[in-house]
């Protein structure tokens, strides 16, 4: 099998990095995530239709919070 990602099919491609019986499992966890993201985005959705959209500033201010402030100069 070619191992060209990009003449490859997605299957061929889970196959080629977990082996034939890692499929399922691998395509479970990535349903898995794409499913939380759905949740999460319906939730934000639910909070923005509330509330509003975030600002730019109130962006800003959540990550500095969760990563520390950028330093001087540098956008996080």
């Amino acid at each position: 099998m070619d191992s060209d990602a990009s003449s490859a099919g997605p299957i061929d491609s889970v196959r080629d990095r977990v082996g034939k019986r890692g499929v399922s499992p691998y395509v479970e966890a990535a349903v898995r995530r794409q499913i939380e993201r759905d949740n999460l985005q319906a939730m934000i959705r639910a909070n923005e239709e509330i509330h509003g959209a975030l600002t730019p500033e109130e962006i800003q201010a959540a990550r500095e919070e969760i990563y520390g402030a950028a330093p001087r100069g540098e956008v996080a």
